[in-house]
């Protein structure tokens, strides 16, 4: 039994309960906020909690209609009845020293965090020393932004800090938080390393996604059919090769990408991949090994790093442990329900067909069956890993030094929302002690402040960000101060290097072209969406296709070809994208700065990052004629947008311009 929660991605097998007596077990720590949840049996159906009477109704990514969950409510109302002086709010106020979200280091910085209940101080101090002579002081920390409960505060020190004292300044109060909370003088001694001042590449960088069967067709196919309609796509082969892309990288290394992630190349069971026949072996119909060693060889030339699509959270029904588990009854690898010697034979018949089909096509089984074992997403055809098997886990690592060793710079861990977090941590680990520059990146669908960033993974894929952008932009389903509250929210609650590392996309292989969805208005919103992208905290990624306007509606439309015919292409959105890029190379301040947030009003948001003596201010509105009043003294270059006597102009609802002096308190807006 699984919980299933915002917090699991909406999907189980993140937390599984343990069994006391005729009971589920489970203790979670989670933040203050509102969870929609069930119970998951063997991952399949989903149940309310028969001991909470909460209840809410949640759509579900592939449902058509909203279905009830239970509701958890965890100290929401504390923080509103604080936030309206209707209780006490000294025991509200969050920071630990031993979490990397309130404490951590980035290049020769040290960044401490704060949260306090909303509207309750009117300035917070931050005393510090360092470890050398001289090494401290009192800077003001920075409202980094609030949300409906929290105000969101935030402080960059150079050097390490050896211990620190916050000062609340309450009206006339000035109020200590210390070692024991509020009113305690003492200093809190941080145990947080002071490590390397090296900042990793992948903070700030930048990610081309290539779905592999969908970019470039170079070598003849064999062995496959091929599909034979694009638009809209048909699932099955289209015949896209490791050659092909290679051939390509001279585009996407001018287009000015820092590094491109590849969705799986292994032997596998169908055109996308995820259904992994052999994890050591490079799919022949892509191109097999020598392709791939080419490949890696046109990125170091161009200075690009790869990526690598990485499945251990199931495999195929094809791979050899599964097949050893129908033959001879011993499970070592997967998650099974039963037995497999207690299966009727009539299933184990049906399984061994289709295995000797090479798993392609469909099996035909009674209606209503459930497989034996569990499997991504109940489908039967992905047998789901137990990682809490010796063999599942030294397989994993023998898998990982293999890639390694063959030149790749990180992982994205599919389905890594669904494994155990202990399991994430040991893999994480692992590859540090191999290759400490190595990136792993876990893709999360839903609720990526949830995961222990910095911990167990050192990104994620931010589809939170996406979804907000999509509703803030388009859809126009939530206004600028819900925007800011979940922007800060965020990026507040996830380590300063996770937070400028996550992968801020705008669509991926899983999702509905951003184009499509954006039909009414395209393509005005969706050069503010991509604005917002590139100059929010994190690594903004674009999905092969949209850099030129391709449509596509959910899987497997989203992967039609790429078009290469530049007589299709949106030539303007191709060049804005080449501009944001840019920017992104030649301001530090969007690849490694401090962030605030910022609601004017309903329809418009300001954002500022400033790193060292580099301050930008990006701003934009629903309104493509606004205007906002600016103090032209503070300014250094408008880089988009332009200012004259009535105040800043914005450029079709954008503007960006860069700032002289480093600016305290709110942004003089």
């Amino acid at each position: 039994m699984y919980v299933v929660s915002t917090f699991t991605s909406l999907y189980p097998g993140r937390f599984e309960l343990a069994r006391f007596k005729d009971r589920g077990v489970l203790v979670l720590n989670l933040w203050d906020g509102l969870y929609p949840y069930w119970f998951s049996i063997n991952g399949f159906s989903l149940y309310l909690d028969k001991d909470n009477n909460e209840k809410t109704l949640v759509k579900l990514v592939d449902s058509k209609y909203p279905i009830e969950a239970s509701l958890a409510k965890v100290g929401v109302d504390s923080y509103s009845m604080a936030s309206k002086n209707l209780r006490d709010w000294y025991d509200l106020v969050v920071h630990d020293e031993r979490s990397p979200i309130f404490i951590s280091r980035l290049g020769e910085f040290t960044v401490l965090r704060l949260w306090l209940p909303r509207d309750v101080i009117d300035e917070v101090l931050l005393e510090y020393r360092g470890f050398n002579e001289g090494e401290g002081g009192e800077v003001s920390m920075e409202l980094v932004g609030r949300d409906e409960f929290k105000d969101y505060y935030e402080a960059w020190v150079r050097g390490c800090v050896r211990s620190y004292i916050f000062k609340l300044r309450d009206g006339s109060k000035m109020l200590p938080f210390g070692r024991d909370g509020v009113g305690d003088g003492n200093p809190i001694t941080p145990t947080v390393a002071c490590n390397s001042s090296e900042i990793p590449w992948w903070v700030g960088a930048t990610y081309y996604m290539i779905f592999v069967d969908s970019f470039e067709r170079a070598i003849e196919v064999k062995d496959v059919e091929l599909i034979k309609v694009y638009e809209p796509r048909e699932p099955g082969y289209y015949g896209g090769d490791l050659v092909g892309i290679a051939r390509r990288i001279s585009y996407i290394g001018e287009l000015g990408f820092n590094a491109i992630y590849l969705t799986p190349i292994y032997v596998s069971a169908s055109y996308h991949r995820y259904d992994v026949i052999d994890h050591f072996q490079v799919d022949p119909l892509i191109g097999g090994g020598e392709a791939f060693k080419e490949l890696l060889k046109e990125l170091k030339l161009r200075g690009l790093r790869l990526v690598l699509d990485i499945v251990v959270h199931h495999t195929s029904l094809c791979h050899k442990a599964f097949r050893e588990l129908l033959e001879g009854g011993v499970n070592d690898m997967y998650k099974l329900l039963e037995h497999v010697r207690s299966v009727d034979e009539s299933v184990v018949r049906t399984l061994r067909e289709f295995i000797s089909r090479g798993c392609r096509g469909k099996m035909v089984l009674e209606q209503g069956f459930k497989p034996f074992y569990e499997s991504f997403a109940g489908t039967g055809y992905m047998p789901k890993l137990d990682h809490s098997k010796l063999r599942v886990r030294s397989y994993v690592k023998r898998l990982l030094t293999y890639w390694l060793g063959k030149g790749v710079d990180g992982f994205r861990f599919d389905v890594g929302h669904a494994v155990p977090d202990s399991f994430m941590k040991e893999y994480y680990d692992y590859v540090k002690m191999l290759k400490k520059d190595a990136i792993i990146i876990s893709e999360v669908t839903i609720g990526v402040d949830n995961y222990p960033l910095g911990i167990s993974m050192d990104s994620a894929t931010n589809y939170d960000l996406r979804d907000h952008l999509i509703k803030f932009l388009i859809q126009r389903e939530i206004n600028a101060f819900q925007m800011e509250g979940f922007l800060a929210r965020q990026y507040s609650r996830i380590p300063i290097t996770s937070s400028l590392s996550l992968v801020n996309l705008a669509g991926s292989h899983d999702t509905p072209r951003i184009k499509t969805i954006a039909t009414k208005c395209y393509p005005a919103c969706v050069k503010k969406l991509y604005f917002l992208l590139f100059i929010l905290p994190g690594a903004p990624a674009i999905y092969y296709g949209d850099e030129v306007g391709m449509e596509g509606l959910g899987d497997p439309d989203c992967r039609r070809p790429m078009v290469w015919d530049e007589r299709r292409w949106d030539k303007d959105l191709l060049n804005y994208i080449r501009e944001l890029l840019e920017l992104r190379r030649r301001l530090k301040a969007l690849r490694y700065g401090s962030f605030k947030v910022k609601a004017l009003d309903d329809y418009t948001i300001t954002v500022y990052r400033g790193y060292e003596e580099e301050h930008v201010l990006g701003v934009v509105s629903l309104s493509d004629d606004r205007w906002v009043k600016l103090d032209p003294g503070i300014i250094s270059e408008v880089l988009i947008g332009s200012m004259d006597s009535k105040g800043l102009t914005l450029d079709g609802g954008i503007a960006l311009l860069t700032l002289s002096p480093p600016l305290k308190g709110e942004a003089p807006l």
